[in-house]
């Protein structure tokens, strides 16, 4: 991914080759590990890359399994950054409690976690929690995380009382199901400026997705939580404050999304916007201590659905003090004004089912969600498949834009999610007719090349923000000037209207 001119590739077939190499690893350095089952505890120690010439340590092909045998976490990481890892298998053996498949130890930052089978693990998934300690810039992609038991976390990121800043992360495109006793992604106090997208959380005994409050001054700073699907949870996503929630898909909970002020800390600057939730048992969405909130609480263009006019779908038991509640739909009770009464569910979705493989709660062309929102309070732009809003003048309510008559996106399944029309983010995406290849860097520009007349490029940044739209292309050579945004990892879509594909992947801006 990236490259330097004095780089070293060390190859590795035994366990001890691996430990030895990973302590050698510099700058620029690759470490490639053979196919094969590997009992081994790894340490990745006081390795650091630069910004142009990162460590990538992965598997030259599939089938690499790191077998945790030792009563210690299957890899642990102090002080390392810049660092690519990617492409494992991680398990234990060893049944004692509360063994991690990846923890991060000491202060490490801008360090990629991609492309691994996380499973049968007594404690945490990936974890990043010990006090005292920062991390930084850490990426988390396209891993499968499941059957965790004993501790039951999928992720837990930080410390419950924010001894552990985490900031700057990108959680996203993970699959993550079946943690027992507790929950799938989980961010504690003190963690800021995170992102939270593309997920697909299913199957946990506590909440699917969490996160607490980021303890600091600016509503800039707030964890964004995006184009989620959660599923068979007690709570699909809970927070305190600080937060920003949207676009996310939540059904068959206990609780839909759940807000309330945890330990007392304090609730302010929580927005929730065009989320669907539906068939919940206890309620869709719960605004617990509203009344006594500061700074802006708003909810807006929520689609709040219960199959029963008698069942809950949005309580606010203590009000809604100074907070803004207002352009969401529901089926079923709700105790707050600023809500209306839809159609059943039958009459707003494409099939309103409990199913995964089946459900689909893209809006039906009569579906009264249509042109019901607002674009107020910094209302998303796209949509759960980062379809753009608004389609038509006004803003739809709930987490689909409707566009037309099916579903133009994913559908809702067991599996990572893709984006648009199905395409996964990987390698075999990648259109042949650009430029580069895969993890493209781009410094000043980056060019598309063979480009079929009206094409259309989108690129949208991590947050999962539109920030350039090319509109329709003439030339088939197009360059976009990457100078003035921001470093950073970035997602375009091509949509070539002649022909109706949709080619997607991803580039790094460097400086």
């Amino acid at each position: 991914m990236f490259i330097s001119v004095w780089a070293d590739t060390y190859t590795a077939s035994t366990a001890s080759e691996i430990q030895n190499y990973t302590n050698l690893l510099q700058a620029g350095d690759t470490l490639l590990v053979l196919p094969g089952w590997y009992d081994m505890n790894w340490n990745i120690q006081d390795r650091a890359g630069t910004t142009v010439s990162w460590i990538v340590i992965t598997e030259q092909s599939d089938n690499v399994v790191i077998n945790g045998t030792a009563y210690d976490n299957v890899v642990d990481v102090y002080n390392s950054s810049y660092i690519e890892f990617r492409g494992f298998e991680i398990t234990s053996s060893n049944t004692g409690s509360g063994v991690d498949g990846i923890k991060f130890r000491t202060t490490s930052h801008h360090f990629t976690i991609e492309d691994l089978d996380i499973h049968d693990i007594t404690g945490v998934g990936i974890s990043a929690n010990p006090g005292n300690n920062t991390f930084s810039y850490l990426t988390v992609r396209y891993c499968h995380i499941h059957d965790i038991s004993d501790v039951g976390e999928g992720m837990y990121l930080g410390n419950h009382d924010g001894l552990s800043p985490v900031h700057h992360c990108i959680v996203e495109f993970n699959w993550v199901h079946d943690c027992h006793p507790h929950k799938g992604i989980q961010f504690k106090r003190g963690t800021y400026s995170n992102v939270i997208q593309d997920n697909v959380v299913y199957n946990c005994d506590e909440a699917g997705i969490v996160l607490y409050k980021t303890d600091q001054a600016s509503a800039a700073d707030n964890n964004i939580v995006q184009r989620n699907v959660i599923w068979n949870c007690s709570e699909g996503i809970f927070a305190v404050g600080q937060t920003d929630i949207d676009n996310n898909i939540v059904f068959e909970c206990v609780f839909g999304i759940n807000v309330r002020n945890y330990g007392g800390w304090g609730m302010e600057d929580l927005y929730l916007r065009n989320n669907t939730i539906y068939h919940c048992s206890a309620t869709c969405l719960r605004l617990d201590d509203w009344n006594i909130a500061t700074g802006e609480m708003v909810c807006i263009n929520n689609s709040c659905y219960q199959d029963d006019l008698g069942q809950s779908a949005i309580q606010a038991p203590d009000g809604i003090g100074p907070g803004c509640v207002a352009y969401n739909r529901h089926y079923g009770q709700s105790q707050v004004s600023g809500s209306t009464l839809g159609s059943p569910p039958a009459q707003e979705f494409v099939n309103p089912s409990v199913t995964p493989g089946a459900v689909d709660l893209y809006p039906l062309n009569t579906a009264t969600l249509i042109d019901s929102g607002t674009s107020a309070y910094n209302a998303p732009s796209d949509d759960f498949n980062w379809w753009s809003r608004p389609v038509n003048a006004l803003w739809d309510v709930g987490a689909y834009e409707w566009s037309q008559n099916t579903n133009p996106g994913w559908q809702i399944q067991e599996g990572f999610k893709e984006i648009y029309t199905g395409v996964k983010e990987t390698e075999s995406s990648i259109p042949a007719y650009l430029s580069q290849t895969y993890s493209i860097i781009a410094k000043n520009t980056i060019s598309f090349r063979k480009i079929a007349p009206g094409s259309v490029i989108r690129i949208y940044n991590s947050a999962g923000r539109l920030i350039h739209d090319s509109g329709s292309i003439i030339q088939d050579i197009y360059e976009v000037n990457t100078s003035t945004i921001p470093c950073g990892v970035y997602f375009y879509c091509i949509h070539s209207e002649s022909t109706n594909e949709i080619h997607i992947g991803k580039f790094f801006v460097i400086k």
